[in-house]
C-alpha cells in the first residue's frame, strides 16, 4: 500500500512541477481559471453524495497549502517576508 501511495506522491510532484514551470509568469487571474476549472473536475467526478465532501477536502488542503507556499515564495526570493501574515487565517 505504502509503494502505491509513494508511487502517487511522485506522479502528482512530477504533474505539479510541470504545472509550475507552465504557469511561471502567467497573470494570477489566469491561473486562478485554470485551476478553477480544474478543481471543478476533480469535485465532478465524484460521485454525488461525495461531491460536498471532497469540495471540503480540497478546501481545507488549500488552506495547510497556503502558508507552506508563501514560505517556499519567501525563501525563493520570489516575495517579502511581508507576505507571511500569520495573524490572518483563510476562510
Amino acid at each position: 500500500m505504502d509503494e502505491v501511495v509513494d508511487d502517487c506522491l511522485l506522479e502528482a510532484r512530477g504533474l505539479i512541477n510541470e504545472m509550475r514551470s507552465r504557469f511561471k509568469g502567467q497573470e494570477p487571474g489566469i491561473i486562478g481559471a485554470v485551476l478553477g476549472e480544474l478543481s471543478a473536475t476533480f469535485i465532478a467526478s465524484h460521485a454525488p453524495h461525495l461531491r460536498d465532501q471532497q469540495y471540503d477536502l480540497l478546501c481545507a488542503l488549500i488552506k495547510e497549502l497556503v502558508p507552506v507556499i508563501i514560505n517556499g515564495l519567501i525563501a525563493e526570493g520570489i516575495v517579502g517576508p511581508e507576505w507571511k501574515d500569520d495573524d490572518k487565517k483563510l476562510h
